[in-house]
């Protein structure tokens, strides 16, 4: 998944979230 430059401090606060959530699930 790219992503702009611009936005990759929002895209690293989500996949953090979602790693928070995936490690929850297991």
């Amino acid at each position: 998944m790219l992503v702009p430059v611009e936005e990759d401090e929002e895209f690293n606060m989500v996949a953090e979230a979602y790693e928070l959530l995936f490690s929850e699930e297991q």
